[in-house]
Protein backbone atom coordinates (compact mmCIF):
# COMPACT_ATOMS: atom_id res chain seq x y z
CA UNK A 1 0.00 0.00 0.00
CA UNK A 2 1.43 3.46 -0.93
CA UNK A 3 2.21 5.79 1.67
CA UNK A 4 -0.39 9.05 1.60
CA UNK A 5 1.53 12.00 1.08
CA UNK A 6 1.28 14.92 3.50
CA UNK A 7 -0.24 18.35 2.04
CA UNK A 8 2.79 20.86 1.13
CA UNK A 9 2.04 24.22 3.45
CA UNK A 10 0.75 26.00 0.19
CA UNK A 11 -2.17 23.28 -0.47
CA UNK A 12 -2.88 23.10 3.12
CA UNK A 13 -3.38 26.91 2.93
CA UNK A 14 -5.48 26.93 -0.75
CA UNK A 15 -7.66 24.22 1.10
CA UNK A 16 -8.20 26.15 4.42
CA UNK A 17 -8.96 29.62 2.74
CA UNK A 18 -11.18 27.98 0.13
CA UNK A 19 -13.07 26.78 3.27
CA UNK A 20 -12.62 29.96 4.85
CA UNK A 21 -14.25 31.87 1.96
CA UNK A 22 -17.40 29.48 2.80
CA UNK A 23 -17.73 30.66 6.26
CA UNK A 24 -19.61 33.86 7.40
CA UNK A 25 -17.87 36.92 9.49
CA UNK A 26 -19.15 36.06 13.32
CA UNK A 27 -17.39 37.75 15.89
CA UNK A 28 -16.28 35.47 19.09
CA UNK A 29 -15.28 32.04 16.30
CA UNK A 30 -18.53 30.22 17.41
CA UNK A 31 -21.02 31.06 14.21
CA UNK A 32 -18.37 32.24 11.79
CA UNK A 33 -14.87 33.67 11.78
CA UNK A 34 -13.24 37.08 12.46
CA UNK A 35 -10.20 38.67 12.08
CA UNK A 36 -8.44 36.83 15.88
CA UNK A 37 -10.26 33.26 14.92
CA UNK A 38 -9.30 33.00 11.40
CA UNK A 39 -5.31 33.22 12.23
CA UNK A 40 -6.39 31.06 15.01
CA UNK A 41 -8.09 28.20 13.03
CA UNK A 42 -4.96 27.96 10.65
CA UNK A 43 -3.30 27.25 13.99
CA UNK A 44 -5.39 24.35 14.49
CA UNK A 45 -5.22 23.30 10.79
CA UNK A 46 -1.50 22.86 11.27
CA UNK A 47 -1.51 21.11 13.89
CA UNK A 48 -0.31 23.62 16.44
CA UNK A 49 -3.10 23.99 19.01
CA UNK A 50 -5.78 26.57 19.49
CA UNK A 51 -3.79 29.76 20.49
CA UNK A 52 -7.71 30.99 20.69
CA UNK A 53 -9.02 28.75 23.04
CA UNK A 54 -9.66 30.71 26.09
CA UNK A 55 -11.88 33.16 24.56
CA UNK A 56 -13.16 31.43 21.38
CA UNK A 57 -17.14 31.85 22.27
CA UNK A 58 -16.22 34.83 25.07
CA UNK A 59 -17.49 37.71 23.00
CA UNK A 60 -19.88 38.17 20.47
CA UNK A 61 -19.13 41.50 19.25
CA UNK A 62 -16.44 44.17 18.32
CA UNK A 63 -16.52 45.62 21.77
CA UNK A 64 -15.96 42.13 23.40
CA UNK A 65 -12.74 41.56 21.17
CA UNK A 66 -11.29 44.99 22.04
CA UNK A 67 -12.02 44.39 25.90
CA UNK A 68 -10.30 40.79 25.24
CA UNK A 69 -7.29 42.86 23.33
CA UNK A 70 -7.03 45.80 25.60
CA UNK A 71 -6.95 43.42 28.96
CA UNK A 72 -4.09 41.65 26.81
CA UNK A 73 -2.00 45.06 26.71
CA UNK A 74 -2.86 45.58 23.15
CA UNK A 75 -3.13 43.78 19.89
CA UNK A 76 0.48 42.32 19.51
CA UNK A 77 0.58 41.53 23.14
CA UNK A 78 -2.27 39.74 22.75
CA UNK A 79 -1.29 37.60 19.78
CA UNK A 80 2.21 36.95 21.25
CA UNK A 81 0.57 35.35 25.00
CA UNK A 82 -1.88 33.20 22.41
CA UNK A 83 0.98 32.35 19.70
CA UNK A 84 4.01 31.44 21.68
CA UNK A 85 3.26 29.16 24.19
CA UNK A 86 1.69 26.76 22.00
CA UNK A 87 5.03 27.12 19.37
CA UNK A 88 4.57 29.91 17.45
CA UNK A 89 7.94 31.74 17.65
CA UNK A 90 8.26 35.27 16.37
CA UNK A 91 10.21 36.39 12.98
CA UNK A 92 11.50 39.10 11.47
CA UNK A 93 10.41 38.68 7.47
CA UNK A 94 7.01 36.55 6.78
CA UNK A 95 6.68 33.27 4.69
CA UNK A 96 3.81 31.45 3.15
CA UNK A 97 1.67 30.14 6.12
CA UNK A 98 3.04 32.90 8.96
CA UNK A 99 0.62 34.29 10.90
CA UNK A 100 0.83 38.59 11.65
CA UNK A 101 -0.42 41.24 13.26
CA UNK A 102 -0.85 43.90 10.47
CA UNK A 103 -1.69 47.46 10.18
CA UNK A 104 -5.13 48.41 7.56
CA UNK A 105 -6.93 51.32 6.72
CA UNK A 106 -11.04 51.16 8.13
CA UNK A 107 -13.36 53.47 8.02
CA UNK A 108 -13.15 53.93 11.17
CA UNK A 109 -9.37 54.75 10.76
CA UNK A 110 -5.90 52.84 11.22
CA UNK A 111 -6.31 49.44 13.11
CA UNK A 112 -4.50 46.00 13.60
CA UNK A 113 -6.10 42.45 12.49
CA UNK A 114 -4.64 39.18 12.33
CA UNK A 115 -3.53 38.02 8.83
CA UNK A 116 -2.41 35.14 7.44
CA UNK A 117 0.48 35.10 4.58
CA UNK A 118 0.55 33.84 1.16
CA UNK A 119 2.82 34.42 -1.64
CA UNK A 120 2.60 37.36 -2.25
CA UNK A 121 -0.33 39.02 0.21
CA UNK A 122 -1.48 38.86 3.90
CA UNK A 123 -5.14 36.92 3.84
CA UNK A 124 -7.73 38.62 6.38
CA UNK A 125 -11.07 38.04 7.55
CA UNK A 126 -13.79 40.44 5.53
CA UNK A 127 -16.22 41.82 7.61
CA UNK A 128 -19.01 41.23 4.91
CA UNK A 129 -18.23 37.51 4.89
CA UNK A 130 -14.86 35.39 3.15
CA UNK A 131 -11.40 36.53 2.58
CA UNK A 132 -9.55 39.42 1.36
CA UNK A 133 -6.06 39.78 0.19
CA UNK A 134 -4.10 42.58 1.28
CA UNK A 135 -0.96 44.46 0.69
CA UNK A 136 0.24 45.78 4.41
CA UNK A 137 3.19 46.34 6.53
CA UNK A 138 2.93 43.70 9.16
CA UNK A 139 3.75 45.14 12.88
CA UNK A 140 4.87 41.69 13.60
CA UNK A 141 5.08 38.11 12.85
CA UNK A 142 4.88 34.40 14.06
CA UNK A 143 6.32 31.07 12.32
CA UNK A 144 5.26 27.78 13.75
CA UNK A 145 7.57 24.32 11.85
CA UNK A 146 10.33 24.12 10.79
CA UNK A 147 9.95 28.19 8.41
CA UNK A 148 12.60 30.49 8.30
CA UNK A 149 15.60 27.92 8.49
Amino acid sequence: MAAVEELSRGERLAGFIARMQATPFAWGGVLGVDCLMQPADWSVELGAGDPAAPWRGTYTDEAGARTILEDAGGFVPHMARALEPIGWRRVAAPELGDIAAIEVVTPKGRDLVGAIRNERFWIVRAVNGGVGLLRAEAVAVWTWGGGHG
